[in-house]
């Protein structure tokens, strides 16, 4: 069976590399965007995932931007580009119908089309619509949501805690079964629904993932008023296992390329039908205001913002990625600068580096923890990065000029330090330093 793979970010890519294991399967990724595919052919992963860049080094399935040579003839087409949210919450389905529009060019056979890029609510029923009129070859549709992150995406491809698929008829529940037959065999729960409700089964996903975290850091803002540790407070939520622990860990809030775009369009999905989502509503709002709280501790404690020199250490969106797409760290970045801080950046990936740069050319960007540290006088952790992790504070005593750690993750102990102020979220301050 020829299976073809459009659009190779992480999702697609994830999604290549596990069926271009299965050589009973002949299996080729496809993208327009020829930079992309010449870098992959290089060797050049633009995610920091090595496990995937191993494994798909090691299947080497063929990777093109010629879609006759990459659409032709497959029986099924799975259909993984980006469909991110526009200004008014709207989900942008162009690059969606664009491939779409090639697959019904280039096919030349009945085939089935899996949709695994995230889009709203019927998007399924205008591309069956889309594909069959006109066409000589009959096309079923299969919505096939994702559920993977960044960092983890071969992991959670290979190993996912549910498949849910949805389809119009047997066909598409049978022919996703043979796909996905390791994994069900494995345990791994095979759950059949509508189109539309696999299509929202996703958003729903998203959309409580990110209430959990919007919920615990607004707790973390009262904990700090009312003494209690919002990381005892947490274990213990997270303990009940109508609860789980997950997501539950406070912060600066979501960043990232799903989060936030699923959260918008999912209410503007809902307002498009008359429905208020409110509890949607308030995540995102405590998402947006997250950074602005934890902004407001720094002006508090460092009041001599301009000229001040403040290291950012973590610029992706989370650890042990290079994406800042939607980072707080962008955010936390562009308010300082407006008060003339003088900032410095840092991040142990380069990718991260150079891309954060490009957005902010007013911040110092360096390729090391310490070089950013000499003379700093404060140092701002955004990321669980283990060089954050594991900070020795001699080192940060011979380095720095200030006696301040603003820790947005709560990395460390609140005995830890000795010398330093050190600065968490959802917890008491503590003050040491001059």
């Amino acid at each position: 069976m020829r299976i073809t793979v459009i659009g190779l970010g992480y999702v697609g890519l994830a999604n290549l590399t596990v069926l271009s294991g299965d050589k009973s399967l002949e299996t080729i990724g496809f993208d327009k965007d020829f930079s992309k595919v010449a870098a992959l052919k290089d060797g050049t992963y633009p995610f920091d995932e090595s496990s995937l860049k191993a494994e798909l080094a090691l299947n080497k399935p063929l990777i093109t931007s010629d879609p006759s040579q990459a659409l032709k003839g497959s029986s099924a087409y799975l259909i993984a580009v980006g469909t991110p949210s526009l200004q008014d919450g709207t989900t942008d389905l162009s690059s969606l119908f664009e491939s779409l529009s090639l697959v019904k060019a280039y096919a030349g056979q009945d085939a089935f089309v899996v949709i695994r890029s995230t889009v709203p609510v019927g998007t399924a029923s205008d591309v069956s619509a889309f594909l069959n009129k006109g066409s000589k070859h009959s096309f079923k549709v299969i919505s096939l949501p994702e559920f993977l992150s960044e960092g983890t995406s071969l992991l959670d491809e290979r190993k996912p805690a549910r498949i849910v698929v949805g389809a119009a008829d047997k066909a598409g529940f049978e022919w996703v079964r043979t796909l996905k037959k390791r994994e069900i065999e494995s345990g791994v729960p095979f759950l059949e629904m509508s189109n539309e409700s696999a299509e929202f089964a996703k958003y729903a996903s998203n959309a409580f993932l990110a209430m959990k975290i919007s919920f615990i850091n607004e707790l973390a803002r009262y904990s700090e008023k009312n003494g209690a540790d919002i990381t005892a407070v947490s274990a213990a939520i997270g303990a009940d296992p109508r609860i789980g622990s997950a997501m539950l860990k406070p912060g600066i809030g979501y960043g990232g390329s799903c989060f936030s775009k699923d959260v918008a369009s999912l209410i503007h999905q809902a307002a498009a039908s008359g429905t208020t989502l409110l509890l949607p509503q308030a995540t995102a709002a405590i998402n947006q205001t997250q950074p602005l709280y934890f902004l407001k501790k720094i002006e508090t404690h460092t009041p001599n913002l301009k000229g001040a020199r403040l290291v950012l250490s973590g610029l992706a969106y989370k650890a042990h990625i290079s994406d800042i797409r939607n980072s707080m760290s962008l955010i936390l970045a562009s308010y300082l600068l407006a008060q003339g801080a003088e900032l410095v950046g840092f991040d142990v990936s380069a990718e991260a580096r150079a891309d954060f740069k490009k957005r902010l050319p007013k911040v110092l960007v360096v390729d090391s923890l310490e070089k950013a540290l000499k003379g700093a006088e404060a140092l701002i952790i955004l990321t669980e990065d283990e060089s954050n992790g594991s900070l020795a504070e001699p080192l940060l005593i011979k380095l720095m000029k200030g006696r301040s750690i603003y820790d947005s993750h709560n990395l460390y102990p609140l005995d830890y330090f000795k010398v330093f102020n050190y600065y968490s979220v959802g917890r008491r301050d503590v003050l040491n330093g001059k």
